[in-house]
Parts: structure tokens; C-alpha cells; sequence
């Protein structure tokens, strides 16, 4: 939790993949997805915080991440596994305004 910021939290699997979402009480109607960059080839699959996690969600947006269904250098499943996290999001809380997708190193390639 971010101090003095109430959210929404949620995590678990979906399609296959783990997932991050925090939704902040006073959500303004719009979602960043971000995209992490290579992980190598292991099994474990884990999810990241977005770098501007705290700003954003203080200034109302929602976030959410995934971990990708597997680990690769493999730009496609990460879009594939991106998306689905955000049509899961769209179910849950509705439809966001605006969608912002941003990622870093192979997470760019996702974009």
C-alpha cells in the first residue's frame, strides 16, 4: 500500500500469467499496463512494479502488470499477455477512459 493513498488491490493468474492491479479510490478513469523487458529463459515468473507506481497512482490512475505467460525473449506473448490483462481489467472495473500501455527494454517491443 501506498501511505495515505487508498486503492483497490488485486493479484493472482490469468490466462496463465501473474498480474498486478491497483485501482486508487479516487481513479480517474484511466489504466497504465507496463510491459517489464526480458527475463531470461527460468520458470519462475514474477510481476513488477511500475517504475512511476506511486505518482501514478497518487494523481488517480490505475495501474497493471504482468508477468507474461513465460518467460522468453518472445515481444508477441507480451502483447498477447498484456492485452488479455487489460480486457481482465476491463471486466473487473469497467471499461478505463483512456489505456496507456509503457514498458522498458523487450517490455518497449511489447508496446
Amino acid at each position: 500500500a501506498i501511505p495515505g493513498v487508498e486503492t483497490q488491490r488485486l493479484w493472482g493468474v490469468h490466462n496463465g500469467a501473474g498480474y498486478r492491479i491497483e485501482v486508487p479510490k479516487n481513479w480517474n478513469g484511466s489504466l497504465v499496463l507496463w510491459a517489464h523487458g526480458y527475463r531470461g529463459t527460468g520458470l519462475e515468473l514474477t510481476v513488477d512494479d511500475h517504475p512511476l507506481r506511486a505518482f501514478l497512482v497518487a494523481q488517480g490512475y490505475a495501474w497493471a502488470a504482468s508477468s507474461y505467460s513465460r518467460n522468453a525473449y518472445d515481444p508477441s506473448q507480451g502483447a498477447k499477455d498484456t492485452h488479455a490483462l487489460g480486457q481482465f481489467f476491463n471486466g473487473r472495473f469497467g471499461k478505463p477512459k483512456r489505456t496507456y500501455i509503457t514498458g522498458a527494454s523487450m517490455g518497449g517491443h511489447v508496446t
